[in-house]
């Protein structure tokens, strides 16, 4: 998505790493291994499938944030910076 998760230590950024990493990991692990759990019904219903929306929320919020964050980025003019360097070399970019 183009930020740098590394150097970010924002309460955010590490929250999204844990979920993505390993609490995602361990839920998608958890529920192939298990066929009872191949049923959507079945696992939204229990313990690991509540964990599991609730982690994929928080994926989904970081991700939701980050584009608010790019978007208000290309408003204030970093686009116009990239685009005029695009026309420097004489070829413009559609």
């Amino acid at each position: 998505m183009g930020t740098q998760l590394d150097s970010d230590k924002s309460s955010a950024a590490l929250e999204y790493k844990q979920a993505a990493i390993l609490d995602i990991g361990t839920y998608l692990l958890e529920r192939i291994t298990k066929i009872w759990l191949h049923n959507e019904f079945i696992f939204r219903k229990i313990h690991a499938g509540k964990k599991f929306d609730k982690t994929l929320d928080t994926i989904h919020s970081f991700a939701d944030n980050v584009i608010v964050e790019k978007k208000q980025q290309r408003t204030h003019g970093n686009v116009c910076m990239l685009m005029k360097r695009c026309k420097i070399s004489n070829k413009s970019r559609k």
